[in-house]
Formats: structure tokens, sequence, C-alpha cells
């Protein structure tokens, strides 16, 4: 009697292919998906005959973005996430890492107030000095994208504040690179989170 060329079951049904018998208990006749030849397969959920068409069917699915490309919550790369249903949302356990990181060194208003000295970044007005009520203000306005990180926040008394409000300031540059020379004195990350409680 024939016995399966896979497990050598001499008691179980079994066919034949091409030199070779299988057994219907463990083996499985499957239609490959990328090449669409028939192949025997141990495992019911097996889709490739072989290595070159799984790698084929993975190089395809890159081809085509609009299948499983994502933006990195981190870096704002894209990439191709491991399959469509993935839940993956950075490119790299890199990025992941140094998100996981930042949100780690999650901390409050008042590290911007201590790193401006309680001094209005715009017109020099302290609490201390001027009894001045302090915000904290994005540069970047919330609306337009800003993001409350430090590199984004600066101190502000409330009559600055409130003149701002959500406008844009048009030579935002040197802004920008004053709150980073201040970070770096401070030793704060640029992409510290700042939690802002009104």
């Amino acid at each position: 009697m024939d016995k399966c060329a896979y497990f050598g079951c001499p008691n179980q049904p079994v066919y034949k292919h091409r030199t070779k018998s299988y057994c219907d208990l463990h083996c499985y006749y499957i239609k490959c998906e990328m090449c669409g030849s028939y192949f025997h397969a141990i495992i019911k959920s097996a889709k490739y005959c072989s290595d070159a068409c799984k790698l084929e069917n993975h190089k395809s699915l890159i081809a085509d973005k609009s299948y499983c490309v994502e933006t990195c919550h981190h870096c704002g790369k894209e990439f191709v996430k491991n399959n469509a249903k993935s839940n993956q949302i950075y490119c790299s356990n890199e990025c992941a890492n140094e998100c996981a990181k930042q949100r780690s060194q999650t901390r409050w208003r008042f590290v911007i107030f201590e790193r401006d000295d309680f001094t209005c970044f715009y017109c020099g007005k302290t609490s201390y000095r001027d009894g001045s009520e302090l915000h904290v203000d994005h540069v970047v306005p919330g609306s337009k994208g800003g993001k409350d990180e430090a590199s984004n926040l600066v101190t502000s008394c409330q009559l600055c504040n409130l003149s701002k409000g959500d406008s844009e300031i048009r030579n935002i540059e040197p802004i920008l690179a004053e709150v980073k020379k201040r970070n770096l004195a401070a030793k704060l990350p640029d992409g510290c989170v700042i939690k802002i409680t009104r």
C-alpha cells in the first residue's frame, strides 16, 4: 500500500500526484495565489507554492502603494505596512521607540514658563514684576497645524496672547530659532509634548 510522502501514513486514504503519494488527512492540494499553479502543502492556510512566489507577491504589493501605504505618525514618511489589515502606524522600531520616549517626556506648561523666565516672549512683561497673567501661546496656531510641543510654545502675557489669537506670524523663522536655542539651554527636547490646561 502507498504511504504519504510527507508523513508516511499507511492507514489513511492516499492519492497519487506525479511520482509521490499524499494522504487526505495531513496534506492539502492548493492553488498558488501568485502563479496559479497547484501545489501540495501540509497546512490548509498555505498561499504560495514557493519562496519565490511569496517574494514576488510582496514586491507586487509594494508596487501597488494604494494597497497598504501608511504615513508614519512620528516622522511623516510613507511606508508599506506588513499587510493591509495591520494597525501599524510607525515606519520602524526606531520611530516607535522615539515616539514612546517623547510620550514619557510629556510635561506641563510650567516648564515653558520656567524656560522663558516667567516673561512674555513678545513684550517682555513678567508675572513677578508687572503682575501680568501668563499664558502659553502656540507660535504656529493649533488651527494651522501647530503642535503642543516645546518647539512651538512660548510664554505670553494675556494681552499679547489674546491680541495674536490664531493669526500667523509673518517672519516666524527668528522666533522658532530663539525657541530652539532656549530649549537647548533648558535641556528641553524640541519634540517634548506639553500638556496645556485652560
